[in-house]
C-alpha cells in the first residue's frame, strides 16, 4: 500500500528486525511485563505532552501501539505463553510486522494531515504494545476544504459494498464520495434533504461510481432496518457499514428538555445500535464497522455539550465491546473520533469556533475529506489487523 507523502526524511531506529521503530507498552497490563511496560506508558504520556508544547511548530507526533506480532523476538517465548497472549486478541492470531508498517506510512502520509497526538492501536483490539512515531509537519501540505485526498491506491475497495448513514452532507458526504472513489459502490441514508443526498448521488456517478440515497431517520428503527435491506438488494452484498448519521442540540443541562436527550441518544446511540444489527444479517469475514463518534466522547472542553459527549462515550464503549464479539468472525469493529471539523453544522466561521479552535494543538479545524481519509484507510484490507480502536482525528485536540 502507498500514501501520498510530500517531500521529506524518515529516520527508523531499531530497524535491524521485526518492526521498524522504537518498541514499548503501556496499555493494558500484561503478567511479568509491568517493568517493561511502566516506561512505555511515560512515552505516551510524553508524546500527548510535546503535541501540546510544540504547538507553534506544528509537528505531528503519535505513539503506534501494536499488540502481539510476529516478531523473532516473540518467538524466543515459550509455546503455552505465546498461546495465551492469541487467546486475549479478539481477532484470534497475531500481528504481522507489515500491518504495523502499514499503519505507520497511514500517519506519516498526508492523509492525516489533521490527525496528532493519539495512540493507534494495531492489536486486534487487544491493546497492548507501543510504538512511537513522530514527524515534522513544518512544510506540511496545505488541505483545502472540498478537496479528495488521494492514496494512490484508488481501487482498495473494488467489489465492495458500503453504507453511510447522514450520507447526504457534511463528514457523511466526504466519507460516501472518498469510499467510492476508492472503489467501492455507496449508499446513503439522509433523515431530510433529499436535494444534497442526490447531489453527493450524482457526484459519485459523474466520477465513474454507482451509489443510491435512501430516506431513513436515524431514529427510526424500521426506516434503518429497510436502508440496510435496500442496500443488500441493490448491491447483493454488505461489506462495510459507516454508522455517521448523528445529532448535536448544544445547551446546558439545566434548559435540556426530555424530549431533545431522547432524540440525542435515539439517533446517536440507538440508530447506531440498529444499523449494526442489521448489518451483521449481511456481513462476512473481512467486514468492516466503523462509528464515527468525536474527541468529546473522551474529553469535553468546551459547555453546553453534556448530553452529546455522553452518546458519544456510549458509541466508544459499544464498538470496544462488539470488537471482542466479532473479532472471532474476521471482522473489525472501530471508532473513529473527528475534533472541529469545517461543516455547515459547526462551521469554522460560527459562533462556536473560536473556543474550539483553541483548543487545537494544529491551530484550525480540520476538513471533512480528512476524516474521510481515515475512514478509506480503516476500511481497507490494510487495517485488518486494526480492531476496537478509538482513532481521533482532531488536530491534537484531546492529547
Amino acid at each position: 500500500m502507498r500514501h501520498a507523502r510530500s517531500q521529506g526524511t524518515a529516520l527508523i531506529t531499531g530497524a535491524s528486525r521485526g518492526i521498524s521503530a522504537v518498541l514499548s507498552a503501556g496499555g493494558k497490563g500484561t503478567p511479568a511485563f509491568g517493568v517493561y511496560g511502566a516506561p512505555k506508558a511515560a512515552i505516551r504520556c510524553c508524546v500527548r505532552a510535546w503535541t501540546v508544547e510544540l504547538k507553534d511548530r506544528r509537528p505531528r507526533s503519535h505513539v503506534l501501539r501494536p499488540g502481539p506480532t510476529d516478531t523473532p523476538a516473540l518467538g524466543q517465548h515459550p509455546a503455552d505463553a505465546l498461546a495465551r497472549m492469541v487467546s486475549t486478541i479478539p481477532m484470534g492470531r497475531m500481528g504481522e510486522p507489515a500491518a504495523m508498517a502499514k499503519a505507520a506510512l497511514l500517519l506519516a502520509s498526508d492523509a492525516s494531515s489533521d490527525v496528532t497526538g493519539i495512540a493507534l492501536c494495531v492489536d486486534g483490539g487487544r491493546a497492548h504494545l507501543l510504538l512511537i512515531l513522530i514527524e515534522s509537519t513544518t512544510q506540511r501540505p496545505k488541505t483545502k476544504k472540498g478537496q479528495t485526498m488521494s492514496n494512490n491506491n484508488a481501487r482498495a475497495l473494488a467489489g465492495k459494498v458500503a453504507l453511510v448513514t447522514g450520507g447526504s452532507r457534511g463528514i457523511g458526504a466526504a466519507i460516501a464520495q472518498r469510499l467510492a472513489a476508492d472503489g467501492a459502490r455507496v449508499a446513503v441514508t439522509y433523515a431530510t434533504g433529499a436535494d444534497a443526498a442526490a447531489s453527493v448521488v450524482q457526484a459519485i456517478a459523474r466520477a465513474g461510481g454507482k451509489a443510491i440515497a435512501i430516506q431513513a431517520d436515524a431514529a427510526d428503527a424500521e426506516a434503518v432496518r429497510n436502508a440496510v435491506e435496500r442496500t443488500v438488494t441493490t448491491f447483493g452484498r454488505l461489506d462495510v457499514l459507516v454508522n455517521n448519521a448523528g445529532t448535536v442540540m448544544p445547551m446546558p443541562v439545566a434548559e435540556t428538555t426530555l424530549a431533545d436527550f431522547d432524540r440525542v441518544f435515539a439517533v446517536n446511540v440507538r440508530g447506531v445500535f440498529v444499523a449494526t444489527q442489521a448489518a451483521l444479517k449481511h456481513m462476512q469475514a473481512g467486514g468492516r464497522i466503523i462509528m464515527i463518534g468525536s474527541c468529546l466522547g473522551e474529553r469535553v472542553m468546551i459547555p453546553g455539550m453534556a448530553p452529546y459527549a455522553a452518546t458519544k462515550g456510549a458509541v466508544k464503549m459499544f464498538t470496544q465491546g462488539l470488537a471482542r464479539e466479532l473479532g472471532a468472525r474476521g471482522m473489525t469493529v472501530n471508532n473513529v473520533q473527528p475534533g472541529p471539523i469545517d461543516t455547515d453544522l459547526n462551521p469554522a466561521s460560527g459562533e462556536w469556533a473560536v473556543g474550539q479552535k483553541a483548543a487545537v494543538p494544529l491551530d484550525r479545524y480540520g476538513h471533512p475529506e480528512e476524516v474521510a481519509a481515515l475512514v478509506a484507510f480503516v476500511a481497507s484490507p490494510e487495517s485488518s489487523y486494526i480492531n476496537g480502536a478509538n482513532l481521533t482525528v482532531d488536530g491534537g485536540t484531546n492529547a
